[in-house]
């Protein structure tokens, strides 16, 4: 017997599905290491329900995201609607999720009208692989009217931030979310540019 033949609609209802089963063995996974590091206090074994509880969160994320994907690919995805909110609060919320001390937010930007809480999501995962691809612990985001460039952007992360190369699943998902969302991203020169809609 053949394995079936997918196309790229099949594919990303097959994702779906995956994710969809994961959610299930994983809740139980997050549940026991919650309860495991409730009942270890003061015990040494207590790093490790904790680490398993941050490994379970991670994974938890990834598969979401998967999921959001497989959503966007089969049309089935509805945006949350956009609001308005200042550009550089969008660049502020990347450098407390990533730390202000990796993440250096310079100017101030206009209002932007975006679905925040997936276009932070996304403009996070950004920032990450910016510092992870580009080899440097600092990315800094400079502010100005409705844009966010990202910078330093180094040779060999600039395939990855335009989409041409895929080498990392969450910034892949980050830059497919944008474009969903009307969010507009290029790489010019070692600048990673966001442009938000007004």
């Amino acid at each position: 017997m053949n394995a079936p033949r997918l196309d790229s609609r099949d594919l990303a209802r097959l994702f779906a599905l995956g994710a969809n089963d994961a959610r299930t063995p994983l809740a139980t996974l997050t549940g026991y290491s919650r309860t495991l590091a409730r009942e270890l206090t003061d015990d040494p074994r207590l790093e490790y329900a904790s680490t398993i509880e941050e490994s379970a969160t991670q994974i938890g994320g990834i598969v979401e995201r998967l999921a959001l994907v497989a959503r966007i690919q089969e049309g089935r995805y509805t945006p949350p609607a956009p609001r308005p909110v200042l550009a550089e609060e969008l660049a502020r919320a990347t450098a407390t999720a990533l730390g202000s001390e990796r993440v250096d937010v310079r100017g101030e930007g206009v209002s932007v009208n975006v679905a925040r809480e997936p276009t932070e999501e996304a403009l996070i995962a950004c920032a990450r692989a910016a510092m992870r691809h580009s080899g440097t612990d600092v990315v800094i985001i400079d502010v100005a009217d409705a844009a966010l460039t990202f910078h330093p952007i180094h040779e060999n992360a600039r395939p990855v931030l335009d989409g041409s190369e895929l080498r990392e699943f969450g910034l892949a998902a980050a830059l497919i979310v944008l474009e969903t969302l009307g969010i507009e991203t290029h790489v010019v020169g070692d600048r990673f540019v966001v442009r938000l809609p007004k």
